[in-house]
């Protein structure tokens, strides 16, 4: 069975852009985000946050919590601490 790429230019990435009013990496990326927040809340380590969202370095999943979240994924974790949901 051959993979499905939605960003390619056989018009599913438009229907998906049109139905979800995003894109499918825009989606992807809010998904990974949200169980980041989940994860980081109940207590795990930025390492572990990083691993378990699917980035291969925790420099990279910094960048991209920080630019989707707006704090660094360690002062999201403070700042929740105790709070799961």
């Amino acid at each position: 069975m051959q993979a499905l790429d939605l960003e390619a230019g056989d018009g599913v990435g438009l229907r998906f852009n049109e139905l979800a009013g995003q894109s499918p990496g825009q989606v992807l990326l809010a998904l990974r985000m949200r169980h980041a927040c989940q994860l980081l809340k109940a207590g795990n380590t930025v390492e572990q946050v990083g691993a378990q969202a699917g980035y291969q370095s925790v420099a990279a999943f910094t960048r991209a919590f920080a630019k989707a979240v707006g704090v660094q994924p360690g002062a999201y974790r403070k700042q929740h601490e105790g709070r799961v949901g």
